[in-house]
């Protein structure tokens, strides 16, 4: 998720550094560094880097640089809100994700599907949703695409990150789901009703697609 607020910098942001230890790892040839409490969390960030980087490549996207992931322990405090994974702040160039304990503990009445957090994999995914945000944001040229956009790139990068067969589990709920007809169908207003059918009817458009690096340049304004 990326704050309409927070990407356009007018959210202001106290005590940045409640509920972060100071363990740090950078991630190798990439510039980012990860932070948390909980080893596993922080070896596991810079494992989702690195599969971000290669979808990135195959996409047409440039991996953001000097972004730090901010593992947080528990949510409502200034970095996350109450329901929030994970979110990007371009005005802090940082990422902050809620460790993985705690969110299995706050996605365990969840649905079956993208909202119920049971795996690593899973969990990892948020921060590949997240560096789509960071990636777009950095490399648009022009001018930066519409929230929507932003958020099917981002779906798309997530749902991509996960193997076959972690993937076909977490969409076994919406296997009648149908993808994005159009590009007119993908809106904020659809976002904001049902975010987990947007990232999934976003993901099955996207399969569908002939060419999708065109559609990304085209989509996220990238220079060729």
């Amino acid at each position: 998720m990326i704050r309409p607020k927070v990407l356009l910098g007018l959210l202001f942001l106290a005590g940045l550094s409640t509920g972060i230890s100071a363990k740090e790892l950078p991630c190798k040839d990439s510039g980012i560094v990860v932070q948390g409490a909980e080893p596993q969390d922080v070896q596991d960030g810079c494992e989702a880097v690195k599969s971000a980087a290669r979808f990135f490549e195959s996409s047409g996207l440039s991996m953001p640089k000097n972004i730090q992931i901010k593992v947080v322990d528990g949510q409502s405090t200034p970095l996350l809100e109450v329901h929030e994974m994970a979110n990007y702040d371009c005005r802090q160039n940082a990422i902050r994700v809620l460790a993985y304990q705690p969110a299995v503990k706050a996605t365990e009445m969840n649905e079956p599907g993208l909202g119920r957090i049971t795996t690593r994999a899973h969990w990892r995914s948020y921060i590949n949703h997240e560096l789509a945000h960071a990636a777009i944001h950095t490399g648009c040229s022009k001018a930066c695409p519409s929230r929507a956009i932003h958020e099917y790139v981002a779906a798309v990068a997530q749902i991509a990150s996960l193997s076959k067969k972690q993937r076909t589990e977490l969409l076994q709920p919406y296997r009648d789901l149908e993808p994005f007809d159009r590009l007119s169908d993908i809106t904020e207003t659809y976002y904001a009703i049902n975010p987990h059918y947007f990232a999934v009817k976003s993901y099955k458009h996207y399969r569908q697609l002939s060419d999708p690096r065109a559609f990304f340049r085209d989509v996220l304004l990238l220079s060729d």
